[in-house]
């Protein structure tokens, strides 16, 4: 006999599922929040992600492969010295996205919660259920010293839930947006650590794309750039 309670837990958890990549929950359109707790089966497919990261693996070059392992050992805690927050530098064309891919599916595979974001649109279609960082973080368009990011009751629950950010086009974030979502992370989290505990894995090319800043000299834009941090 089918147990329509729990077939609502499904559906529900499911289409939550499929909202929160566009940043909107079951309350937005009147439905109830599904009680994961609860919920007969977990919103991540893990075994789709499992078998679609092998296949990636599998593709990987050499130096893709290093930097997997590295990522995916320090989060998983195998690697002797872990780290919270990684920057994958490399031209066009090297298979950065690719490698995003790969590490996007291994993490969902391990139950973390992972947002895949980038500073350009272009870049974030590019990306598994990609979007914005305006859009993820709620960041100001004006960008200044003591700025935070708008975060209503959801915008805090995702940041507080969300366990790892994946971030294309990184080189191109000026420094004050960087210093806005880290100060907003650590109120949220209540976590004085970078990023309030968050791993950050960021990836970019300098040599290709820098923060735009109108009609700025060549030392001001150096100047707007994450490494002036």
């Amino acid at each position: 006999m089918t147990d329509f309670g729990d077939t609502s837990s499904e559906a529900l958890c499911d289409i939550e599922a499929m909202l929160n990549t566009e940043n909107r929950t079951c309350e937005d359109f009147g439905l109830n929040k599904p009680d994961i707790f609860t919920a007969p089966v977990i919103c991540i497919d893990i075994g789709s992600h499992s078998q679609k990261c092998h296949e990636i693996e599998e593709k990987f070059n050499e130096d893709q492969l290093g930097v997997y392992n590295r990522v995916i050992g320090s989060i998983s805690g195998e690697c002797q010295q872990p780290a919270q927050c990684f920057f994958i530098d490399g031209p066009g064309g090297t298979g950065k996205t690719f490698l995003y891919t790969g590490i996007y599916h291994r993490l969902l595979a391990m139950n973390k919660k992972t947002a895949c974001v980038a500073w350009t649109g272009i870049a974030s279609i590019l990306l598994p259920c990609g979007t914005t960082s305006h859009r993820f973080f709620n960041l100001p368009i004006q960008l200044n010293e003591e700025g935070i990011c708008f975060t209503k009751p959801r915008d805090k629950r995702r940041l507080q839930e969300v366990d790892v950010v994946i971030w294309d086009e990184a080189s191109m974030i000026p420094r004050k947006a960087l210093e806005i979502i880290d100060r907003t992370l650590k109120d949220v989290m209540n976590n004085s650590l970078p990023f309030g505990g968050k791993t950050f894995i960021l990836g970019g090319d300098f040599r290709q794309v820098l923060p735009v800043v109108k009609k700025a000299t060549r030392s001001q834009i150096v100047s707007e750039c994450m490494k002036s941090l």
